[in-house]
């Protein structure tokens, strides 16, 4: 018997906080036979919710270790969010010293670009299922069972500042003061430390519940940035998350 375990970390927050449909479902685990060889169990899990995190994220440790024994148990991990979310889920299962190797990740995209989704090939619209209605992610399933695997870079970045300087976050739309000097950070497909990099700072500062008022802030700071002339600074180094 194939044993398939997919734990499905849900971001509310993102894209206009579209995830907290997906907590409806009655129930956090899920279990049902694919076919007479397949057997699926399906994990939800809030990630703003830190117990029922916790348990998922050891739930999951047990699971990695029999794949890792050759048993017949496969892991999947499919991150409900956007581009951010999937470095936050991967960076949180690596803290706790599971094996990412033997973990296939997959994404339902809900945020505002989706840019990872769609270059795995899953598009960028969100998948629509909530409460009982669970024919369109069992419907997914059966398209992530069948789908190719494939290996994807991951990347870390490392900011330091001057001397004197310092760094600044993005926090409930308010610059904040970290007090730090450096700052280590993973990031999928792209990072922008030129002029996209100001745009997402500014539109940060901004940040709507609505992915479409987020995607016309884009492009209106986009363009007025385009023209604006960069003022020098050594002063403070600025990231967002």
């Amino acid at each position: 018997m194939r044993k398939v375990s997919f734990f499905l970390f849900v971001n509310s927050k993102s894209g206009g906080e579209k995830g907290k449909r997906y907590l409806t479902v009655p129930k956090h685990r899920l279990d049902y036979q694919y076919s007479k060889d397949v057997n699926i169990t399906l994990y939800l899990v809030d990630l703003f919710d830190q117990e029922e995190k916790e348990r998922a994220l050891q739930r999951l440790g047990r699971c990695v270790e029999k794949a890792g024994r050759g048993e017949r148990q496969e892991v999947r991990v499919v991150v409900c969010g956007g581009d951010g979310t999937v470095i936050w889920v991967i960076e949180m299962i690596a803290k706790h010293g599971i094996d990412t190797a033997l973990i296939v990740f997959t994404i339902i995209p809900i945020g505002t670009g989706n840019d990872f989704a769609r270059c795995l090939g899953w598009g960028g619209s969100p998948l629509r299922f909530s409460g009982d209605r669970l024919e369109p992610l069992k419907m997914r399933i059966i398209e992530w069972l069948n789908g190719e695997e494939k290996y994807f870079d991951l990347w870390t970045v490392e900011l330091k500042t001057y001397e004197d300087g310092t760094i600044f976050q993005i926090r409930n739309k308010e610059e904040v003061d970290t007090k730090q000097q450096q700052l280590t950070r993973g990031f999928c497909n792209y990072i922008g430390v030129g002029t996209d990099a100001r745009i997402c700072y500014s539109v940060e500062k901004r940040r709507q519940r609505n992915k479409w008022l987020n995607l016309a802030l884009y492009g209106c700071i986009g363009f007025c940035k385009l023209f604006k002339r960069i003022r020098s600074t050594h002063e403070a180094v600025h990231v967002f998350r």
